[in-house]
């Protein structure tokens, strides 16, 4: 848990829940911190924090090719629409291309694991007037 504090502080401390917790295949355990009870976390299994101005999507595993989709931020759904302006990775050095489809946020790092603890992404949307 601390290094998962360590990496990804910045996703969790002072954070808000988003209007949905989360995407993925895994059913969750019940309780706090419960994650560790799944079976297994895999790179589809999204939890979503947000802080003022930022969403952050915290991968629970990751994709053996580097790329992460999240399909909740896909152009044209009807839960979330905005266009993203910029997705930075908090976990690490990393750095990210990504690009916003209608399948999802697509997200290709450079396929290096940073670290063995949970991957974070710092996504900030277009301003909407």
């Amino acid at each position: 848990m601390g290094e998962r504090l360590k990496l990804n502080g910045e996703a969790v401390h002072e954070t808000r829940p988003w209007g949905i917790y989360g995407e993925g295949p895994t059913k969750v355990v019940a309780g706090h911190y419960a994650e560790s009870e799944n079976a297994e976390n895999i790179a589809a299994d999204i939890r979503f924090t947000t802080k003022g101005d930022t969403l952050y999507a915290t991968s629970l595993g990751w994709p053996q090719d580097g790329v992460f989709t999240i399909k909740s931020l896909a152009k044209g759904n009807p839960q979330e629409s905005r266009a993203i302006r910029s997705v930075g990775f908090v976990s690490g050095n990393t750095k990210v291309r990504w690009r916003q489809t209608n399948e999802g946020l697509v997200i290709q790092t450079n396929g290096n694991k940073p670290n063995e603890a949970a991957y974070a992404f710092r996504i900030f949307f277009q301003k909407q007037w």
